[in-house]
Formats: structure tokens, C-alpha cells, sequence
């Protein structure tokens, strides 16, 4: 159940790739649990690497009891009828980007990577210009691809790098007073196991992971600078201000403010944006610092009581609004039926510091979630464009 499903939702990025088709292949104007939440698979890549964008496909209607079905689904799933083997082509989603790629087969936008920020950057091998965001010519981003990700998912969102700098202006906020139960967990005999990253005795009692979190980071309200600028310190991040129970506030040692892409880079691949080793392999419940070998961008959120939200596109909306505070989102999807997200972030740093924020917390129904790192998707489509 940690494997991401290699299918967007019905999110604002897949409305926008459908355009106009997305009225014949909506039922009703606002899903119901019966329907099916997914209306278009993403089911290849085309284009060479650095100017590649992603093919989706619409669900397919069932000839002999009019079943709704996923595209890459052969077989009905009520009556058990094949796939008519024209509905590949019939259903295939024909954006401006795909015809104009498959009448010459060229894209004038390429990605280059910018060696003193490692960040992509857009080029136009035509006009000889150059940008930041990704390019509407290049059409949908490639779905799982690329280490820094591809472009701005939603033009909305405020960037990170300005919010930090506006934080950095005031001194960093006490979240909770010096003393407080929050503070506190036992020990046992101070021994820290750095596998399991816990104190021996730690987490002793039975569900106690289960839990609701004590308290939660605003930052907002709380980030702001500490002595790791005044120090000139090169800056790990504070894990207790990630939670929400830092007692030090601007007398920390730690930064206490949203990670860049900057901060990824600076820290590096053997050590996590808190000062914690990262290991060679994921633990086998997926929890922990993470792997170096194998890096995750993703979070698995379970937990989610999908009955107390309307429709999956409510719960998606929830899950970005709680989720997309840490750093930018990339790509939401909801299994409504299991009453799991998987979320991806642009970069991994912010993936790390969402994985401590969001631990045991809630989005609207008084959940208490389960936070994860997801594991690799099986999907071929999913692994080539990895690759």
C-alpha cells in the first residue's frame, strides 16, 4: 500500500491537460464515491530527454454494460469484456503540444541544468531565449521525472525563497514555554539507536504513534532568525521547530524557517536537512531519515477518513492545502479507496521537513496521519521516465 499508483488525479494540472475534454468525460459536474475519481492515465513519455512531456489517455466506456473504466484496465472490471482495441487511439488526450510534436517530430524548448544553482532552466534553441518556468509549448510535465522537478506546478504559488527571506527580518518565535510535557520523552538509559532514530525505552507503550501531535509548526507565526545566521553557521535545520515545540526560539542553534533548494544541495546526499545520517536502504516500514541510494521526494499519507470529505476532490484539496505549507507540491494523488495520498515535492529537502511537520497531525476531520516515505512506483511507464 506505500507504492504510488502512477495515475493523476482529477487535479487542477489534469484539468488543465484535458482542456476542453474534460466535460465529455465527466459525468457530473462534482464527483461522487460511486465514479471514478481518475479520468485520464498518464501511459508514455514522448520527446527526448530534456524536451519530453507526458501522453494521457481517457478512461474507456464499456460497450456491453456501459462501465467506466481506467485506460491502461484490459478487461472491464463489472462484466469482464475486453477493451475494444480501437480505444487506445479513440481515447488518446490530443493536446496542442502532442500535435504540433507529432506532425514534425521537434521542440524548440529544451531543459538545461544552471551548474551554479542546480536548478532547469528553459531554453528555445530558435530564439536563443531563456527562462525559469516551464514552457506551455512542452506541454504536461513528465510524470515522476527529474531530481529538482520540472517548473511550477501551480502559477500561484508564493515562493519559498521570499517567504524565507520576509521570516528572516524578525527574530524566530518560541513555540512552546521551556518545561512544557511536550518538551519531554522518555529515554530510557540515553542510548540513541540511529536506525530506528529513537532513544532506547523511547516510545515505549502501545499505539502511543497513534496518537494526535501535541503541537504543530506555523511558520508563519513562528520562523524567523536564530543564532545559526548570527553564528554564520553553514545551518542544520531544527527538528523540534519542524514539530512545533522548540523552546529556544531565536536562541537556537538551528535554522528555524522553510528549506530550500539551496539548502538540499548545500547539506548534501549523506545527511538529511537535520543534521541525521541518511542510510543505504529505506527501513522496512518506510519511516526514518530516509536512503541516499534511493532518494524519495514522495510521502505516503495514510490515515485520512475519507468519509467525513464529499467527494476525492475534496480530500485533495485538504491534502494540498496542509501539505503544500513545507515547499512546493509537484503532484497530488488520491486513493480514495484506501483513504491514502501520496505527495511530491519538487525537492526533497522540503519532502524531509513535510515528513517531521506533518507526523500524527490532521487536515479536516481530526485524523491523526500517517506520514511515510512512499515506495517506488512499479509502473514501467513510471521507472522510463525515472530513467
Amino acid at each position: 500500500l506505500l507504492c504510488e499508483p502512477f495515475t493523476p488525479s482529477a487535479s487542477e494540472e489534469t484539468r488543465r491537460v484535458l482542456g476542453e475534454g474534460q466535460e465529455e468525460m465527466s459525468h457530473t459536474a462534482a464527483q461522487s464515491w460511486g465514479d471514478l475519481p481518475v479520468k485520464a492515465t498518464a501511459v508514455g513519455i514522448v520527446g527526448d530527454q530534456g524536451a519530453s512531456f507526458t501522453v494521457y489517455e481517457k478512461n474507456w466506456i464499456c460497450k456491453s454494460c456501459g462501465a467506466e473504466n481506467h485506460a491502461r484496465r484490459k478487461r472491464c472490471v463489472r462484466c469482464k469484456a475486453a477493451k475494444p482495441q480501437d480505444a487506445d487511439s479513440q481515447n488518446l488526450v490530443v493536446t496542442p503540444e502532442l500535435s504540433k510534436f507529432l506532425q514534425d517530430g521537434s521542440l524548440e524548448w529544451k531543459e538545461v541544468m544552471d551548474p551554479k544553482s542546480n536548478q532547469l532552466y528553459y531554453y528555445n534553441t530558435k530564439t536563443g531565449a531563456s527562462q525559469w518556468e516551464r514552457p506551455k509549448e512542452l506541454g504536461a510535465t513528465p510524470m515522476a521525472s527529474g531530481w529538482f522537478g520540472r517548473g511550477t506546478t501551480d502559477p500561484s504559488a508564493v515562493s519559498i525563497a521570499s517567504l524565507n527571506a520576509r521570516w528572516m527580518q524578525r527574530p524566530a518565535r518560541v513555540q512552546v514555554q521551556m518545561g512544557s510535557k511536550v518538551k519531554y520523552n522518555m529515554e530510557g538509559n540515553q542510548e540513541y539507536n540511529i536506525w530506528y532514530g529513537k532513544y532506547i525505552g523511547e516510545n515505549w507503550h502501545q499505539g502511543k504513534n497513534n496518537e494526535p501531535a501535541e503541537s504543530r509548526c506555523d511558520p508563519e507565526k513562528d520562523a524567523g532568525y536564530t543564532k545559526a545566521k548570527a553564528q554564520g553557521r553553514s545551518g542544520l535545520f531544527c527538528i523540534h521547530f519542524a514539530r512545533g515545540f522548540c523552546g529556544k526560539g531565536s536562541n537556537c542553534s538551528y535554522l528555524h524557517r522553510l528549506p530550500e533548494l539551496e539548502d538540499e544541495v548545500r547539506i548534501g546526499d549523506m545527511h538529511d536537512i537535520f543534521g541525521r545520517e541518511r542510510h543505504r536502504d529505506h527501513r522496512e516500514d518506510m519511516d526514518g531519515v530516509g536512503s541516499f541510494d534511493n532518494p524519495c521526494r514522495t510521502l505516503y499519507v495514510a490515515g485520512i477518513n475519507k468519509m467525513s470529505y464529499k467527494s476525492p476532490e475534496e480530500i485533495e484539496k485538504s491534502v494540498r492545502k496542509h501539505f503544500e505549507v513545507w515547499g512546493e507540491v509537484e503532484h497530488i494523488n488520491v486513493v480514495a479507496r484506501i483513504s491514502t495520498a501520496f505527495v511530491r515535492y519538487r525537492v526533497r529537502a522540503a519532502a524531509e521537513f513535510a515528513k517531521e511537520a506533518m507526523r500524527n497531525q490532521a487536515l479536516e476531520a481530526n485524523e491523526v496521519l500517517n506520514v511515510r516515505w512512499a515506495r517506488d512506483d512499479p509502473n514501467p511507464v513510471a521507472q522510463e521516465a525515472i530513467r
